[in-house]
């Protein structure tokens, strides 16, 4: 048979800020007592190793942790920890400010945070597309044509490429390369590859 481990766990005198279900503790993790491996359960669950005191502290009582860096696979970012409301589980949340650039929905200023633009009206867009900086013109014309095209983003190989960027029904991005002619005309050919935000 296997070698199952088990580990120490105990109530720390808490509720889930979740489910209201009492909270455990594990040599490594602070986890909600209706937390399941399959998923079906609270997902209120964090590491106790990748957060501080303070931060620990924050999330059980609900409530988001306070700017700092992490180490992402691309580098460092600075981020928040929040609790996912629909899932339960903690999420990075990124620092918003209030950007120049107007909602070309309702004509709000767009809130933006490391990754993208968003308005309380439920529009979203990133701040960039494969490193090209998205100006206010670009926006509009994304909101109001669902298409257009740039010659000057980057790959993630380093190499420059042009094409159709599509905002999709769900307000996902999608990239569409396309096909050159004979003629030299471009012809869309449905060949797209999804960018989400």
């Amino acid at each position: 048979g296997r070698i199952m481990f088990a580990y120490p766990k105990k109530e720390i005198g808490h509720n889930c800020p979740v489910c209201g279900k009492p909270l455990l503790e594990s040599d490594k993790a602070i986890y909600c007592s209706g937390w399941s491996k399959n998923g079906k359960g609270c997902g209120f669950a964090f590491s106790k190793t990748m957060t501080t005191p303070e931060e620990r502290q924050a999330l059980i009582e609900g409530k988001d942790t306070e700017p700092r860096e992490f180490q992402g696979k691309k580098g460092p970012f600075t981020a928040m920890l929040r609790i996912d409301k629909k899932t339960g589980s903690i999420v990075f949340a990124f620092p918003t400010k209030t950007s120049d650039k107007i909602c070309p929905s309702c004509g709000k200023p767009l809130e933006e945070d490391a990754r993208k633009y968003t308005c309380s009206c439920g529009f979203s867009i990133p701040t960039a597309i494969a490193h090209h900086e998205l100006t206010q013109e670009d926006i509009n014309v994304l909101y109001q044509d669902k298409k257009t095209h740039f010659d000057d983003m980057v790959s993630k190989a380093g190499k420059n490429f042009g094409a159709d960027v599509l905002l999709q029904k769900d307000g996902s991005l999608a990239f569409d390369f396309g096909e050159k002619k004979r003629t030299g005309k471009r012809q869309s050919t449905g060949n797209k590859r999804s960018f989400r935000k």
